[in-house]
């Protein structure tokens, strides 16, 4: 069998084809990367505009709340409300918010702070904005409960013992707080108004609250005259100016006080006296009442 033997002329097409394949795919490898490289910067610079786009954007938004809390957030009316002690214009001069100024521009712990330190009735105060320009200040009031003496003053109290006022003129006094218990207490050391009483001994005083605490929630309460803490263990009230009552020691003292009740229901509206309930033996002893 003969072939034939390939000619140089051969040899040298088939080289050039093979040069012209490895040009053609380094070409086609250099489109594909440049494509890539191209496609790259073009997300990268979609990117920034964007990001240059939305900083622009907020920047703006925050300059147009800034103008919109400025120029429109502006108090233009406050009222009071939950007042019955105090005059609305003293509180609204306390709290220290003028018309003008921006709705949001003031501290609501300032505004209660200065309110309550002025005012000692005041208990807590809440802000309300009923519209962007309108600040309420809702007042809830102590109310007064008790009242002690002192160096022939009165010192009028809340349910805590916080001092609400003192009243130098017995006159005033009948005239303003007619209704009060008087409540007899030792060891007070510091009684200043718009303050809690401070006892020698802060046990002390758990027990006067406590104990007020408990004589508040009985079925007497809106009868009682007078109310002696000064002795843990030798307490007693004096009910509807009739009834001495004698409690003892504050144990069990719910029980005493519906076993007094129980003990009032069954005598004479005309009679008074003392009433001993220490123990399980009550009894009663007709006789004019004296503190």
């Amino acid at each position: 069998m003969s072939g034939k033997i390939p000619s140089d002329g051969s040899k040298t097409n088939q080289s050039s084809a093979s040069d012209r394949a490895e040009k053609k795919a380094e070409l086609e490898m250099l489109s594909q990367s440049t494509f890539e490289n191209v496609q790259k910067k073009s997300v990268l610079r979609l990117r920034h505009k964007t990001a240059f786009y939305i900083v622009l954007l907020s920047v703006f938004c925050i300059f147009v709340g800034a103008v919109i809390f400025t120029v429109f957030f502006r108090v233009k009316h406050i009222s009071v409300s939950g007042l019955t002690v105090y005059d609305d214009w003293r509180i609204i001069e306390a709290s220290g918010i003028t018309v003008g100024q921006n709705s949001y521009s003031f501290s609501k712990s300032d505004v209660e702070n200065a309110i309550t330190k002025e005012f000692p009735y005041v208990k807590s105060v809440k802000i309300r904005h009923t519209s962007p320009s309108s600040v309420d200040l809702n007042i809830t009031e102590d109310n007064a409960e008790y009242y002690f003496t002192l160096d022939d003053e009165y010192f009028i109290l809340s349910s805590t013992l916080k001092v609400l006022e003192i009243i130098k003129d017995s006159d005033l006094m009948s005239v303003r707080h007619p209704d009060l218990i008087q409540i007899y207490i030792s060891g007070v050391s510091v009684a200043i108004v718009g303050k809690t009483i401070e006892f020698s001994s802060e046990r002390y005083y758990d027990y006067v609250v406590d104990t007020l605490e408990t004589f508040s929630q009985c079925s007497m309460a809106p009868f009682i005259n007078i109310i002696n803490c000064r002795n843990k263990f030798s307490v007693y009230f004096i009910f509807d100016d009739r009834y001495k009552i004698e409690i003892g020691n504050t144990d069990d003292l719910t029980m005493k006080l519906t076993f007094a009740s129980a003990i009032i229901e069954n005598l004479s509206k005309s009679e008074s006296g003392i009433i001993n309930v220490e123990n399980q033996t009550a009894f009663f002893i007709s006789q004019a009442i004296t503190d």
